[in-house]
């Protein structure tokens, strides 16, 4: 399964939010903040299986499926779906903040593109607890900035992995 990432939309924490629950009254660090939130936001998207932010998600599967359903919810509309590189409306859509997709028929191979292809928006709910999170995370990101290897600096605490556990999708 391959996933690709497009127009994300508006951050669930604000820069001005983040400093203030970091105490920092000054710019210098805008950026790092900025890189901090957006970071941490990815990590727990990676971590729960939700879209954080409204975004396209493009997926393509190598082989057909029975059913599938796509990742990253709340979604909002689905876009294109490709059967075999052949631009398709045989499928049936189910489910109401994850949808769920199921081909009809499957359309002849064309130019060796076989495989499912769909692109959807996702709404981009970020839940309060999980706002929480994101801020106690950059906290702890922001005051140990250089006490940490850069494999260790995309890592979240076990607490902030305890506390996100009950939002997982996966």
């Amino acid at each position: 399964m391959q996933v690709k990432f497009s127009n994300e939309g508006v951050e669930p924490i604000s820069i001005e939010e983040a400093k203030q629950y970091l105490r920092v009254d000054f710019e210098d660090e805008d950026l790092l903040i900025s890189l901090l939130v957006s970071g941490v936001r990815r990590r727990i998207e990676e971590f729960t299986g939700r879209s954080l932010v409204t975004r396209t998600v493009e997926l393509f599967l190598p082989e057909i499926p029975e059913e599938i359903a796509l990742p990253y919810p709340d979604h909002d509309a689905i876009t294109e779906v490709k059967i075999n590189g052949t631009t398709s409306t045989a499928y049936v859509q189910t489910g109401l903040s994850q949808f769920i997709l199921r081909p009809t028929t499957v359309a002849t191979t064309q130019q060796n593109e076989s495989g499912f292809y769909v692109k959807y928006t996702t709404l981009g709910n970020c839940p309060d607890l999980i706002k929480l999170e994101i801020l106690k995370a950059i906290d702890e990101k922001y005051k140990n900035r250089g006490n940490t290897s850069e494999m260790n600096a995309t890592e979240l605490s076990e607490n902030t992995y305890a506390n996100l556990a009950q939002f997982c999708l996966m």
